[in-house]
């Protein structure tokens, strides 16, 4: 290696270490040795709605155009009522081969129920 080369490789692996120390502290970025996104990092492990301690889940990520069941409750009433009811984590529409496979969430039983109970009220037609 000659010696202008030098500079260059610097300043590569300074930007190396600012993305590698980014990663580590994103909260939303896949562990890059298991593939899985922890959604509960730096995240209250008590339900803002129930105030019960939810358990943590890991889960498969469902990636495309994922359709719900009518009818279904408004994203108000979700996050109102059930925000940590969902069993499942949507991964988007594109997925590529990094793409996580995993996410850990958390789940609320009251959460669980309230939202069985909306589903009660309103049979699909």
């Amino acid at each position: 290696m000659n010696t202008s080369q030098i500079p260059y490789l610097a300043k590569l692996l300074f930007v190396l270490a600012a993305l590698l120390s980014t990663a580590a502290a994103e909260d939303s970025l896949p562990d890059l040795l298991t593939g899985t996104l922890d959604t509960t990092a730096h995240q209250s492990a008590t339900c803002p709605t129930h105030h019960l301690t939810m358990t943590k889940l890991k889960v498969k990520i469902s990636y495309g155009l994922i359709r719900f069941p009518e009818p279904r409750p408004s994203l108000e009433v979700q996050r109102s009522e059930f925000p940590f009811a969902r069993d499942q984590y949507l991964g988007g529409c594109v997925i590529r081969r990094d793409s996580p496979k995993h996410a850990l969430i958390y789940i609320c039983p009251e959460c669980k129920a309230a939202e069985k109970k909306w589903y009660d009220a309103h049979p699909k037609k």
